[in-house]
């Protein structure tokens, strides 16, 4: 139960610091799936250093 109300708290919290970016809709998905937003950032951010070493 613990770790539940962690796993809540921390997508609270990122929510609200994604706040600005985030639709209506999306605020409700990143703070229950906010693992998988930083699974797409960190994928997006791995495609823009390959993108940038190609072009070196």
């Amino acid at each position: 139960m613990l770790e539940l109300l962690i796993y809540m708290m921390i997508g609270i919290f990122y929510t609200v610091y994604k706040l600005k970016e985030l639709k209506r809709y999306e605020i409700i998905l990143v703070s229950v799936l906010w693992p998988l937003d930083f699974l797409l950032n960190f994928i997006k951010l791995v495609d823009s250093v390959k993108n940038r070493n190609r072009q070196l």
